[in-house]
């Protein structure tokens, strides 16, 4: 079940802080500071098993486009639909908009569950696919 995270659930944030600093090379950077500003917005989802096994960053542009800025599954909880569940949740009365790393394995799961390739762009890193969709996941 998803859940928003609460800002006063400081262990919650400690753990989800370090669940995205695992995959911080697939990632980048998350600060603990933002993941707590975000949790005061009501914008960070997560899912828990006997732990947290996905966390999501996300806002709601002026456009009503929703934007995923982090979203991670530790990998012993990959393949059971939690990032999916995650999207198919954000994606219900919205359009979703995500950027991923060209060379990213991610890139597979967002076509497989229906996203569209928007453009790839350069970005000073690396370049970016950017990925949208609507009603995500109702087809697979």
């Amino acid at each position: 079940m998803i859940k928003i995270l609460e800002p006063d659930e400081e262990e919650k944030i400690d753990y989800i802080y370090k669940l995205f600093g695992k995959y911080d090379d697939e990632l980048g950077f998350v600060p603990k500071p933002l993941i707590r500003e975000e949790a005061i917005k009501g914008r960070v989802l997560y899912i828990e098993e006997d732990k947290i096994a996905s966390a999501c960053i996300f806002s709601l542009r002026k456009d009503k486009i929703i934007v995923i800025y982090d979203i991670v599954t530790d990998k012993e909880y990959r393949g059971k639909g939690h990032a999916k569940e995650i999207i198919k949740f954000l994606s219900r009365n919205h359009l979703v908009e995500l950027k991923c790393p060209i060379d990213n394995q991610s890139n597979e799961f967002y076509k497989k569950i229906g996203f569209k390739l928007k453009q790839t762009v350069k970005s000073r890193k690396r370049d970016l696919n950017i990925w949208v969709g609507y009603k995500i996941g109702d087809k697979v």
